[in-house]
């Protein structure tokens, strides 16, 4: 059976958390990853990957097993992120000037997978904390029923009417909506529980809070607002969301709050909105948002979600936020993005994506991710300052289509190259370039860079030999990297 895309690429095969896959006899072509192992048990034999972008990932909490697989012709051959943080590194990791496209590499963690012709990502693990943030992480309480009987439920739909004030403990079995001209204020300590409703059978509840009116969220460090499954065993997606739709409410505002088992626990649409001092974990998805003039994420956590962040055609801040063991971070998608002071590790399945974006990006930190930050699209722009990106499984920065300048960002550590490069006009001025399994930069495309005033960790000579250009094919563009520091 053979899965290959009539034109361009296709998205591979990906097991999802809690599936069951088995191939065998298959050809898988021209994707982005052949195989994604994003978890439940993936068993594959007799199969051949080839011309994709990833043969094969494998992401932690997944299980893969393999016989006679053959993987060729990708520009990574393999990422295994089930063991990211061991620290263990290939044999021959930090060899710059391989000269070569694809050079050759030991692949270890895929017993039962041959590979030929591919790059390779699958033996770089990684140590977390190499930055030390101070994380205020809110006092959760236990889950309990409120002890002094403050106990709400709502069964079915209810419409809020007027001005609302919520304490103690809420229980939504069904829709809450809060219309315009209506304000729903949640105090201090509040614990507003979902049960799972699952009417369509889809494996996702669909119990939320609508609000198309006001919100003021009020929760505080010691005693913040929790949303959360009212299950006895939550399980991420046991609730749908709160959501703010179309509020004319300049001043919606979510401060000092824990959600958790959403499916897409805070959701905003075409409405501003301020979200401050939260901790966001163990949810499919934890913020989503698009079409908004302004959404401001400031001191917030997300942890272990399946993807943290995600927003299109927005203004948006992020502001001095901790990304910790989330299998994506962020996706930006044709948005006005500023990312300052924010810290993003163990994402398993890829750090920051900005695609169509104008990215403003200032002192925030990547840390032991599949991959780092990538930028991509027509119209991208990307201001980059003061940042650091280590131990990368794949490059630390992937640029195509975008212009900008990179300034004074360090680059260390992974397991193709630190910085690859496709038709972009970019200059970059006193970086530090560190170690690489690949190259420093990689250029792809006729559109040279200006890298000029930088700190290579190597002697002249050895510059030439850590670059890929036009020295090494005759129709791509230069890097420029004289002089150097």
């Amino acid at each position: 059976v053979t899965f290959e895309p009539v034109t361009g690429v296709g998205g591979g095969i990906i097991a999802a958390t809690g599936s069951e896959v088995v191939i065998k006899g298959a050809r898988i072509a021209r994707s982005e990853e052949g195989l994604l192992a994003a978890g439940g048990s993936m068993a594959v034999s007799d199969t051949e990957i080839t011309g994709c972008d990833t043969g094969i990932v494998i992401n932690r909490g997944a299980e893969f097993k393999a016989e006679k697989v053959k993987v060729s012709s990708c520009k990574v051959g393999g990422v295994d992120m089930r063991n990211y943080n061991k620290n263990t590194l290939p044999p021959d990791y930090g060899k710059n000037g391989e000269k070569a496209e694809f050079p050759e590499f030991t692949y270890t963690g895929f017993d039962g997978v041959t590979f030929s012709g591919c790059a390779d990502a699958s033996a770089l693990y990684f140590n977390e904390q190499r930055f030390i943030y101070e994380e205020k992480r809110p006092a959760v309480p236990k889950t309990s029923d409120d002890t002094e009987g403050r106990v709400r439920e709502f069964l079915g739909d209810y419409t809020v009417d007027g001005r609302e004030e919520w304490s103690g403990t809420i229980i939504i079995n069904g829709r809450v909506t809060v219309p315009p001209g209506s304000m729903l204020v949640i105090g201090e300590g509040t614990r507003v529980r979902f049960r799972r409703l699952d009417t369509n059978g889809d494996g996702l509840g669909e119990a939320e809070l609508l609000v198309t009116g006001s919100i003021r969220v009020k929760g505080t460090e010691k005693n913040p607002v929790v949303f959360e499954s009212a299950e006895e065993k939550p399980e991420p997606g046991d609730w749908d969301k709160v959501s703010v739709i179309s509020s004319e409410d300049a001043e919606n505002s979510v401060e000092g709050a824990v959600f958790r088992h959403g499916v897409q626990s805070l959701h905003n649409h075409f409405s501003l909105l301020a979200v401050k001092n939260s901790l966001f974990e163990g949810n499919l998805r934890a913020l989503q948002f698009q079409e908004s003039e302004k959404t401001t994420v400031e001191n917030c956590r997300f942890d272990s979600n399946k993807q943290a962040v995600r927003f299109r055609d927005s203004k948006a801040s992020i502001l001095n936020c901790v990304f910790r063991n989330n299998d994506y971070a962020v996706h930006a998608f044709r948005a006005e993005v500023k990312f300052e002071g924010n810290f993003i590790s163990g994402s398993s399945l890829g750090g920051m994506l900005a695609k169509e974006c104008r990215l403003s990006m200032a002192k925030s930190g990547f840390e032991g991710v599949r991959s780092g930050l990538k930028v991509r699209g027509e119209g991208s722009e990307l201001s980059l300052k003061n940042s650091s990106f280590s131990k990368s499984a794949e490059s630390l920065l992937s640029l195509s289509g975008a212009k900008g300048e990179v300034d004074a960002s360090e680059f260390n550590f992974s397991g193709m190259d630190l910085v690859s490069v496709e038709d972009s006009p970019l200059v970059f001025r006193e970086n530090r370039f560190g170690y690489s399994a690949r190259h420093k930069i990689h250029l792809k495309g006729s559109v040279g860079i200006d890298a000029a005033q930088n700190y290579w960790q190597a002697d002249e000579s050895n510059i030439n030999k850590s670059i890929w250009d036009k020295n090494d094919n005759p129709a791509l563009g230069e890097i420029t990297y004289k002089p150097f520091k």
